[in-house]
C-alpha cells in the first residue's frame, strides 16, 4: 500500500499529502475546528484547527454522478483525480450552501493531436454530420454548441491543408493508419466510417465548400481568413472527445472568502477558495483560459489573511 508522504513547512507545520477530506468538525456553536482526512491506506487522520479551515479542494470534474446533469453522456477529464467534490460534500453536511450551476466547462478535443483547443479553423461537425457553430469561436463556445446539439463527440473534417501543425499531424497520422481517426477518399466513405448519414455529411460539406468559395460564412459568421478549402484527395475526420476541465458553481462565499449558509449567514472559521467556491464567477460560459486560476489566487490570499487575523488587502 502506498504511504502517505509527510513534510514539514518552514513554519514548522506538518504538510500531509495524499489525504482525502472526509468530514469537517464543528464545536457546539457550529464553529469549524478541524477535519477528518483519509490516507491512501484507508486509515483516518483527524486534524484540529484553532483558527479555521480553508477549503481548496478543487471542483468535481472527476465525479461523474455530479456531472451527469450536463448534456455530455461520456467524457474524460484532465483535472487531478482528487477533483471529486469532496469539499462541497463535507461543507454541505454542516449547512453550507452549494450552488448547483447550470453550466460546466467542456472542451471537445482530439486525443490524437489536440484539435479543439487551438486549431479550430476548419469544418467541425457533430456526430450526425451537422455543422452547428463558428469553428473559430472560443473553445468553450465551440464545445458548448456541440454538446447542446445533443452530440457526445465532434469531428474535425480535413484534407490536411490548413496551416496548423496540430491539424497536419492528425491528418498524417490518420492517413498512415497510426491513429483510430477515419480516413477515406470521399466524403461519403468518410461518413460511413464515422457512423453518420452520408447524405447529411455530404450536404454539410457541400454547403461549407460553397461558403469557402464565396468567402463569406453566411451561416455562422466565421471570418473569411479561416474559411480554408477542403478538397482532398483524401479526407480525414479527427474525433473530438468531450473533456471536462472546469466546473462551475460550488460553495457560496462572501468577500472575505467565508463560507455561507443558505440564509446568508457565515459558518464560523470555514473559508474556501478556488474552484470549490466558484459561485458567482460564471454566467452561461467560461469566459477565458485562467479565470479559475485568478479567483483561486485572489481568494486564497484573502482566506489566508483572514484566518491569520491580518488585514484582507
Amino acid at each position: 500500500t502506498p504511504l502517505t508522504h509527510h513534510y514539514v513547512d518552514k513554519l514548522g507545520g506538518e504538510i500531509l499529502y495524499n489525504t482525502a477530506l472526509k468530514e469537517l468538525l464543528t464545536d457546539e456553536n457550529g464553529t469549524v475546528n478541524g477535519a477528518v482526512r483519509e490516507k491512501l491506506d484507508g486509515s483516518k487522520l483527524t486534524v484540529y484547527a484553532k483558527k479555521g479551515v480553508i477549503l481548496a479542494t478543487g471542483g468535481y470534474s472527476r465525479n461523474k454522478e455530479m456531472c451527469a446533469r450536463y448534456p455530455v453522456a461520456h467524457y474524460f477529464s484532465t483535472t487531478p483525480k482528487s477533483n471529486v467534490g469532496e469539499g462541497l460534500i463535507a461543507a454541505e453536511k454542516i449547512g453550507a450552501r452549494n450552488f448547483v450551476h447550470p453550466g460546466i466547462q467542456v472542451v471537445y478535443t482530439s486525443l490524437t493531436c489536440g484539435i479543439g483547443i487551438n486549431d479550430e479553423s476548419g469544418l467541425i461537425v457533430n456526430d450526425r454530420g451537422e455543422r452547428v457553430v463558428n469553428e473559430w469561436s472560443y473553445q468553450y463556445t465551440v464545445s458548448d454548441a456541440i454538446a447542446r446539439s445533443g452530440s457526445n463527440c465532434g469531428w474535425y473534417i480535413t484534407s490536411g491543408k490548413e496551416p496548423y501543425g496540430g491539424v497536419q499531424y492528425g491528418y498524417k497520422s490518420a492517413v498512415a493508419g497510426k491513429s483510430k481517426d477515419p480516413c477515406a477518399t470521399s466524403i461519403e466513405g468518410l461518413a460511413k466510417k464515422m457512423g453518420c448519414d452520408p447524405a447529411t455529411l455530404q450536404a454539410t460539406y457541400d454547403r461549407y465548400c460553397e461558403l469557402v468559395e464565396k468567402g463569406v460564412d453566411e451561416d455562422f459568421g466565421k471570418p473569411a481568413e479561416f474559411l480554408h478549402p477542403i478538397k482532398g484527395p483524401k479526407f480525414v475526420a479527427l474525433r473530438m472527445h468531450p473533456c471536462v476541465t472546469v466546473t462551475f458553481g460550488g460553495l457560496e462565499t462572501d468577500v472575505s472568502a467565508r463560507v455561507m449558509k443558505p440564509d446568508g449567514s457565515v459558518i464560523p472559521h470555514l473559508y474556501a477558495a478556488g474552484e470549490v467556491a466558484g459561485t458567482g464567477m460564471y454566467g452561461t460560459q467560461y469566459p477565458t483560459c485562467g479565470t479559475s486560476i485568478g479567483s483561486a489566487l485572489f481568494y486564497g490570499r484573502i482566506a489566508g489573511r483572514a484566518v491569520t487575523n491580518q488585514a484582507l488587502l
